[in-house]
């Protein structure tokens, strides 16, 4: 299980080999400053996907590895349709439910991507 919160802290829990001290089996920041809005995880269970309040989505191996990490828009272009990233924070972001390898985000730029 993986919770985050407005602490903008992300944690990985791991039940089966938990002891009595309760702690997270990973507890880090995946983006400093920023709170967790959303975790999300594929429909195999082996990847997930944060989303923080900037415009960067991180995708992370269920281990808390990080994968990858989605690009930033380019904020200097007024046509939204022209650059490949968000240029203002996410709001959301959700796995296909079928397909391992495609998600996608909403964000206050007023894109879906």
């Amino acid at each position: 299980m993986v919770t985050g919160g407005l602490d903008y802290r992300m944690k990985i829990w791991d039940f089966t080999t938990m002891n009595r001290n309760l702690k997270p089996f990973k507890d880090f920041k995946p983006f400093d400053g920023h709170p967790v809005r959303t975790l999300s995880f594929n429909p195999s269970g082996t990847h997930f996907l944060c989303c923080c309040g900037n415009n960067q989505a991180k995708i992370y191996n269920a281990e808390g590895v990080r994968k990858k990490t989605t690009i930033r828009g380019d904020m200097y272009l007024l046509d939204m349709a022209n650059t490949k990233g968000h240029v203002a924070s996410i709001n959301d972001g959700q796995w296909h439910p079928k397909e391992n390898h495609l998600f996608l985000t909403g964000s206050q730029d007023g894109t879906i991507r």
